[in-house]
């Protein structure tokens, strides 16, 4: 599923981006910043955990990739740091709903928690961890608002001075184009309630939106299809085959047993451990399997979860048990550890390499790492203080 959406959202993010669409909504969104820095960072932000909640991390990814790389073109701003910072961003979004990412549709199913249960619960610390994640990527990548009055003037005039028509060559093709958009957009976000589509993987909503466009635009497909990163698509051939092998051999089982002995060991430290080694290891491998590992472990976990010695939330009662949310926490916010435990931040790191800019596996990490731990910790505070309330 995760290859195809790779493979379907390049095509159309393409081909859109052709249309010069991107290109409007980029300069939109600069003259929203008046091309303050800061600002700017901001709204990438904000659309990322939009885009994150409604669809898929990847397709979230790919398209507003698209936009920050054409916006720090005209700002002449390195797209590094706001890349990267997205792909932190998406799993933020990815939090937020029931549907925004498998590993919540996993958990969620098996611990009975509704999408507007979900919402109410998850929504408060998306907001908390969106704002402290903002200052915190400030100031890992120094990234400065614009504060002499003379600076604010050259910005907005050198961003006044764009027109968000410019890259437009064919108004037809630009407002087809901005359909099928919407309609890939709406199609994510309503999949589960389209008939025959809810079927199917999200990967058919990607792969249609692709072809659409190639009808549309059907002067150089093979042109198109050179773009489709297929290092990264073979990247996660491996990586999905090797998570395979581990599943077979039990090696996810056996740490999910691992697991069993720390879940009951108190009402503190059993939600913890819970949500700090399963963010490690999703940090490792992918987290779609730990997920269901886990998932699996808690299911056959339900007469020790009766224990009053740990206890269920007051407000959260209803919604599921402690240990369910510090999974569910636990298994979104550890793929920013590293560049391999989010496929988002995979795709930001190809998007990246193609625009020339290298980032290594420890130098991700050494960022990754602050951003894991201060996320983590909020959403033990979350968890905990809400215990209390």
């Amino acid at each position: 599923g995760t290859i195809g959406i790779i493979i379907g959202s390049t095509i159309f993010v393409e081909l859109i981006s052709r249309s010069g669409l991107f290109a409007w909504i980029s300069v939109k969104i600069l003259k929203v910043s008046r091309g303050d820095p800061f600002k700017l960072l901001i709204c990438f932000s904000g659309l990322t955990v939009v885009f994150s909640a409604f669809l898929n991390n990847v397709t979230a990814m790919i398209i507003v990739g698209s936009l920050t790389i054409v916006a720090c073109k005209k700002l002449k701003l390195s797209a590094m740091p706001f890349l990267l910072a997205e792909g932190i961003y998406t799993n933020i979004g990815g939090l937020l709903t029931l549907i925004s990412s498998i590993p919540n549709i996993i958990v969620g199913t098996a611990a009975k928690i509704g999408y507007s249960q979900f919402l109410l619960v998850a929504g408060p610390y998306c907001i908390i961890a969106f704002v402290a994640t903002l200052y915190l990527v400030r100031w890992l990548f120094k990234i400065k608002p614009l504060t002499n009055d003379t600076a604010k003037s050259e910005a907005k005039t050198m961003v006044d001075a764009f027109d968000e028509w410019e890259t437009v060559k064919d108004r037809k093709f630009f407002y087809l184009s901005a359909m099928v958009l919407g309609g890939i957009i709406l199609g994510f976000a309503l999949h589960s309630y389209i008939p025959v589509l809810n079927k199917m993987g999200l990967e058919v909503i990607a792969i249609i939106g692709a072809t659409l466009m190639l009808v549309i635009y059907p002067t150089d497909v093979e042109g198109v299809l050179n773009e489709v990163e297929w290092t990264l698509v073979l990247f996660f051939v491996g990586l999905f085959a090797l998570l395979g092998v581990m599943d077979k051999a039990n090696v996810l089982a056996m740490i999910g047993d691992w697991l069993q002995s720390p879940l009951s060991s108190g009402e503190f430290t059993g939600p913890i451990a819970m949500m700090w080694s399963s963010a490690f290891f999703s940090g490792l491998t992918d987290n779609i399997p730990l997920a269901a590992v886990l998932a699996k472990v808690l299911g056959g976990f339900q007469e020790t979860l009766t224990n009053p010695s740990i206890p269920v939330l007051p407000w959260f009662a209803e919604y599921g048990h402690l240990l369910w949310w510090a999974l569910i926490f636990g298994a979104g916010l550890g793929g920013n550890f590293t560049p391999i435990g989010s496929a988002s931040t995979v795709v930001a790191i190809g998007i990246l390499k193609k625009q020339g800019f290298a980032v290594t596996f420890m130098q991700y990490v050494k960022i990754g790492a602050i951003v894991v731990l201060v996320q983590l910790a909020l959403a033990t505070g979350y968890l905990f203080t809400a215990n209390k309330v």
